[in-house]
């Protein structure tokens, strides 16, 4: 018997199977290769603005730290020499341990790509920001006060510091005649500022008395008013510490007055006083006399050696005062792009006394006709690392 014979079909389902036509596969190609050209343009463009973003990131990060390194060190200034545009100039507590404050420039030319400089006690300079397009220093909420120095010695020319410890049962006076203006013929004391450091073992409490002092320049045993501190108040290294007095007021202008500072407790507990002697001018109508034994006696009077100290306080004598300064804004822009920058302001914790230039921005116009030269610091606070460079 025959076997029968089938016929091959081929069907739409088996073509499928296999390859693209020609005519298929150059309809394709140049759709292909259009959409990868502009895939690759789109992430050259990608990865370019993220280039450009990275580093406006960047610039803005530096002009913060930059910004906040330079409020940082303007928050705690003593004192204002400089106060422009595109400058502050200021003062600081003592930190390399010489006894005096030191002080702080930071200036720009004013031109976008020059550096932002930094001068340190009038020697040291470095580049702060290599290239900066934008320094701004802006100054708010000048107050004026009608406090003012009555008398002090602070570093005068060709003189010695030495130290000078107080311990138990010894006293250590500084005797003075305040300089007030003519007219005046009454005073009221708010603060002795005396350089000392703590010394010896910690944990004793010491007296700052005021009293008037004899025709021998030495204290009388009756006190006008005392106030005590505590030794872990002070530094470790010589700064300027204030005690402030509320009823020593209403004092004759013809008479001498004696700051007495002695232990009252804690036995091996110490302070060290900062001194300056032979200097080629001492500090008229001031001496200097120390006990040992609980003011039962004291040394003759000494006028070329004196405690370093300002008294503060007021007069019935014209207004002379001074003007402080409360607020601190900067603006900083490292790079060409405007949002890489960083304003931000400070307020200043010691109210620092303006010496120069004259901030636009006020609150409290001051009255400036009789300055205060040599006007005294506010309360310094801890210092900061100064670094150079980036």
């Amino acid at each position: 018997m025959q076997t029968p014979r089938y016929k091959k079909t081929v069907t739409n389902q088996t073509r499928a199977q296999g390859g693209h036509t020609l005519v298929e596969l150059m309809v394709v190609l140049p759709l292909m290769t259009a959409i990868m050209l502009a895939a690759g343009s789109l992430m050259f463009a990608v990865s370019k603005s993220s280039d450009v973003s990275t580093g406006i990131v960047a610039d803005r990060l530096d002009s913060m730290r930059h910004c906040r390194k330079m409020l940082s060190e303007v928050q705690l200034a003593v004192s204002i020499a400089q106060a422009n545009d595109h400058s502050i100039e200021f003062s600081t507590s003592d930190r390399d341990n010489d006894g005096l404050n030191d002080t702080i420039l930071y200036s720009w030319s004013g031109t976008a790509g020059d550096p932002l400089v930094c001068t340190i006690n009038d020697v040291k300079t470095f580049d702060l920001v290599e290239a900066v397009n934008e320094f701004q220093v802006e100054y708010g909420k000048e107050k004026s006060f009608r406090n003012s120095i009555l008398k002090s010695h602070d570093d005068a020319p060709g003189g010695t510091f030495e130290g000078h410890v107080v311990a138990r049962d010894q006293v250590a006076c500084q005797t003075f005649l305040p300089d007030l203006p003519v007219g005046a013929d009454r005073w009221s004391l708010e603060k002795i500022r005396v350089m000392a450091r703590s010394f010896g073992a910690p944990g004793g409490t010491f007296r700052v008395s005021i009293a008037k002092s004899d025709q021998a320049l030495q204290p009388l045993s009756s006190k006008i008013e005392s106030v005590t501190f505590d030794e872990h108040e002070l530094d470790d290294q010589f700064s300027w510490f204030d005690i402030s007095f509320s009823n020593t007021r209403n004092l004759l202008a013809t008479d001498a007055y004696c700051v007495s500072i002695e232990s009252v407790s804690g036995e091996d507990a110490s302070i060290e006083l900062c001194l300056e002697k032979d200097a080629v001018s001492m500090t008229p109508n001031t001496s200097w006399v120390t006990s040992s034994n609980n003011e039962l006696t004291w040394t003759p009077p000494n006028d070329l050696e004196d405690l370093r100290f300002y008294a503060i306080g007021t007069h019935n004598g014209a207004n002379l005062g001074r003007t402080a300064l409360e607020l601190v804004q900067i603006n900083l822009q490292v790079g060409d792009d405007a949002t890489a920058s960083c304003n931000s302001s400070t307020k200043l914790v010691n109210l620092p006394e303006m010496r120069a230039s004259n901030p636009g921005t006020t609150d409290t116009a001051a009255d400036q006709s009789n300055p205060e030269p040599g006007e005294y610091q506010a309360e310094p606070g801890p210092g900061f690392e100064i670094g150079g460079g980036q």
